[in-house]
């Protein structure tokens, strides 16, 4: 049953969890949900679902979230994990000056050089994922995503600078997960 299972991916489309859920469940349904809690919360109703979440950057760390939900939920079973390559860019609607770049927490502390040295003074916002971060770029001439160049493919949006992050050997845990 898990190959072809619903499996529930930290969205929206083309985020880093949806890259490894491919990975871990090439077969399954995968659905996306608007944050690790929804996942969580949605494990707990569905019995027969699969999810993948983040748990642990080579950067960053542990993924607070998560690890707090997994004590949260003692129902929920880690079944395999896998490790994907974070690449991280800079990605906005147009070649406008910066205002504002969205991301998820742990990237904006992956990429602190590359925004200390180069956008010292613009407003970050914290988002649920890197690719809400970039489809809420397409909605402004003056923001910016930090975001996976398939999260920037996907919205259209034109990215501004490759490789920002910190260290080039960023590599994030994630884990594949049901309830039982």
């Amino acid at each position: 049953m898990k190959g072809t299972s619903l499996t529930l991916f930290l969205g929206p489309q083309g985020s880093f969890t949806q890259q490894a859920a491919k990975r871990l469940m090439p077969k399954a349904h995968l659905r996306e949900a608007g944050s690790i809690e929804e996942i969580f919360e949605l494990l707990d109703k569905q019995k027969d679902t699969y999810a993948v979440v983040p748990l642990r950057n080579s950067l960053a760390g542990d993924v607070s979230e998560t690890v707090a939900l997994l004590q949260r939920y003692p129902m929920v079973e880690i079944e395999s994990s896998h490790v994907l390559k974070v690449s991280l860019c800079l990605a906005a609607n147009a070649a406008e000056p910066v205002e504002e770049i969205y991301s998820k927490d742990i990237a904006f502390e992956q990429c602190s050089v590359f925004l200390k040295v180069n956008y010292p003074h613009v407003k970050l916002t914290k988002v649920n994922s890197t690719s809400e971060g970039a489809k809420l770029a397409t909605e402004n001439r003056h923001t910016a995503a930090i975001c996976s160049e398939l999260a920037a493919n996907t919205y259209g949006l034109s990215v501004l600078a490759k490789d920002i992050q910190n260290n080039q050997d960023n590599q994030t845990t994630f884990i594949l997960i049901r309830s039982t």
